[in-house]
């Protein structure tokens, strides 16, 4: 069965031009940074909000749910498998929760 499915084409153009086209790994890397810097004033309200105080930074959170996303899409992509994508994201929901400190109980 044939998944078709979609990614981040910048991710994939850093992939194969990083080393050769300075110009198009630059443009794919704002695309990609600029994306997950959406996200950094709503993890930063929510570590206000949680009073988390831990040595992490929002914008650090907001790259590595960026990194989860991308390699997700990489490894359903590579094994066929769309659940390969979903467990990763799962992951990330368990450490974020983690983070936050927040219990499944919590989030009902």
């Amino acid at each position: 069965m044939f998944v078709r499915w979609r990614g981040c084409l910048a991710g994939t153009l850093a992939q194969e031009v990083y080393a050769s086209s300075a110009d198009i790994r630059d443009a794919c890397g704002r695309s990609i940074f600029d994306r997950a810097a959406t996200l950094e004033a709503d993890i930063e309200t929510a570590r206000r909000e949680r009073g988390i105080t831990a040595d992490w930074t929002a914008e650090g959170l907001a790259r590595h749910t960026q990194t989860v996303w991308q390699g997700g899409f990489v490894l359903a992509k590579a094994a066929n498998d769309p659940a390969l994508a979903r467990e990763s994201l799962d992951h990330l929901d368990w450490y974020t929760r983690d983070l936050f400190h927040v219990t499944r109980e919590d989030a009902a």
